[in-house]
């Protein structure tokens, strides 16, 4: 595969003086840990580090153009599956050159870290063993993407690899225009009339429905509050015969929105009904303040227990940002009046 990149050079050379920059700042920080004084390293050292970030640069914009070819082969346009195949047999390539310079840098690694590098045995061992974690599922991934899409065969759940970074990701269908489906962890959130997060649970296993995350939500909070929510409002997800009875029977408050557009509409004349409704679309909204204020896009955090934390301090920090502006709300009210 020819990658031909639209990249100006004045935009490369500034790509790899901001990355040498940065090194050079983490190689002081380092030397002031360590009670040692900073030296700057050698122009040999200095042209192999700014080599290594053009070889990245030319990676990253290979995949992304390749990422962006492949985007436009649509399921809706009628030569689709053939459009996929062709940009397919162009990444298993892509793929197969990318591994031959992965185990050639960790053969290079491994014989030449204490002469080559500054790194520690401990740093060379880390960068091996995830360097080995990503070739030896290579194979597999090549394999799958070629029975899926050029066999047209389907793969195994227990056999499919969704990351080579993270094994606890599954596929999420959302049937949207802008993704038929995407791929991670199921976050369930509730959150009160004013917004605060009263409850969240991200899944590591496949979700097992909205139905079953609500009724698992339910005693949590009433474990931490003492008592079930006066009321309850879902979208159409949310929504059976069994919720709604489980619901009545514990007589908490029912606005969850039917499946039935008949009974949607005699719901309706429900002003409490109504009310909770029109507040459930803001949660839509509190999701996206949480994805892209609180926790970044993409979440940085590797391994599902340190994602976990991270939504945990994330629904932390929010939760305290909202208590302290509902603070400064009513002491200027309480100005004002007086």
């Amino acid at each position: 595969m020819t990658v031909h990149s639209t990249v100006s050079p004045f935009l490369w050379d500034a790509y790899v003086e901001k990355a040498q920059a940065r090194w050079l700042e983490d190689v002081r920080a380092e030397a002031e840990r360590d009670g040692r004084s900073f030296t700057l390293p050698s122009r040999k050292s200095l042209a192999r580090h700014q080599r290594l970030c053009r070889q990245a640069l030319r990676c990253n914009i290979a995949r992304e153009l390749t990422e962006k070819e492949y985007r436009k082969f649509s399921r809706r346009r009628q030569d689709s599956e053939k459009r996929r195949k062709t940009v397919l047999r162009r990444m298993k390539r892509l793929t197969k050159l990318v591994q031959e310079h992965a185990e050639r840098y960790r053969r290079r690694l491994q014989a030449d870290w204490q002469t080559a590098t500054d790194l520690s045995e401990g740093q060379m061992t880390q960068i091996v063993r995830r360097m080995d974690g990503i070739l030896e599922q290579l194979p597999s991934a090549i394999r799958q993407a070629h029975e899926r899409i050029i066999g047209g065969r389907k793969v195994e759940n227990r056999d499919t690899i969704l990351s080579l970074y993270e094994p606890d990701v599954h596929v999420i269908v959302r049937k949207k225009a802008e993704a038929e489906v995407e791929f991670g962890n199921t976050l369930f959130l509730a959150e009160q009339e004013d917004g605060l997060i009263v409850d969240w649970k991200l899944e590591k296993e496949i979700s097992p429905g909205d139905i079953a995350l609500l009724q698992k939500s339910m005693p949590r909070m009433k474990e931490v509050f003492g008592h079930y929510p006066k009321v309850v409002g879902g979208d159409r997800g949310f929504s059976s015969r069994v919720c709604h009875q489980w619901l009545e029977n514990e007589k908490v408050g029912d606005a969850i929105c039917p499946r039935s557009p008949q009974a949607l509409t005699e719901r309706m004349k429900n002003a409490t009904f109504r009310n909770v409704q029109r507040r459930r679309a803001q949660t839509e909204g509190r999701i996206g303040i949480l994805k892209n204020d609180y926790l970044g896009r993409p979440l940085r955090s590797k391994s599902f227990e340190h994602r976990e934390m991270a939504v945990t301090w994330a629904g932390l920090a929010h939760n305290l940002r909202l208590i302290a502006r509902c603070v400064q709300e009513a002491e200027e009210e309480e100005r004002k009046a007086a």
